[in-house]
């Protein structure tokens, strides 16, 4: 999707499963709203977009096993009934991506809607890294951890974030994938966060933490270029 000549600037809404929050294109700032508020400005914006934050997804094999088969999985995530369905192919995966949603008004293209696993798996797996690296995203009071190698998803997963609790999930991860604590590289990914605060935080506990070149925004913000 090509950037707008519009002077009006584009509009990138986050749905998570208790708020809305929205940046747009020309300044990067996260802020809280109410779908009322951003709908009532639609005419406001040039573009917008529908980013889902949720944790009504999955992320499950292009070819399923047989015992996975016969089972509905879709059935433990307790789904509104009245929730529509989006089942994608991640780009370059064996991995299909369903995930579950509720539109908001004047946002009806399924073009203009994403999930927020989708953007980070796709910016990530772009990286033909040799070695196994972990990318760390802080975003609307969720951290999302991937693993990538070569170019592939080991592992992609998020967890509600509150005070320093995120460092154990980090620390799990690298535990279940055998990761060395003293080499295996971290990325953070920029946001409304202070990656500052979160270095020193995390280096009691690792010692290779990166910068990754994009903040959160490019990286929305590229996606539906």
């Amino acid at each position: 999707m090509s950037k707008s000549n519009s002077s009006r600037p584009d509009i990138y809404i986050i749905k998570s499963s208790d708020n809305f929050s929205y940046f747009i294109s020309s300044s990067n700032i996260l802020k809280k709203s109410k779908e009322e508020l951003i709908v009532n400005k639609f005419d406001k914006w040039n573009k917008k977009y529908l980013i889902f934050d949720t944790s009504d997804f999955l992320l499950l094999p292009k070819k399923l096993p047989e015992y996975l088969k016969k089972l509905n999985i879709e059935n433990t995530l307790g789904i509104n009934k009245n929730s529509k369905k989006k089942t994608i192919q991640i780009k370059d995966q064996d991995l299909k991506l369903t995930y579950f949603y509720n539109q908001i008004r004047s946002i009806r293209s399924t073009r203009l809607i994403a999930h927020i696993s989708e953007i980070l798996i796709n910016e990530f797996t772009s990286i033909k890294n040799k070695s196994k690296e972990t990318f760390v995203v802080f975003f609307d009071k969720k951290i999302h951890v991937s693993i990538i190698e070569r170019g592939k998803l080991i592992f992609y997963n998020q967890f509600n974030c509150k005070n320093q609790n995120y460092i154990k999930y980090i620390i799990l991860t690298f535990e279940e994938f055998n990761h060395d604590r003293k080499k295996s590289k971290i990325y953070i990914v920029e946001s409304s966060q202070n990656f500052k605060r979160i270095n020193n935080e995390m280096k009691k506990y690792f010692n290779n933490i990166n910068l990754y070149k994009k903040s959160i925004f490019e990286i929305i913000q590229n996606y539906y270029e």
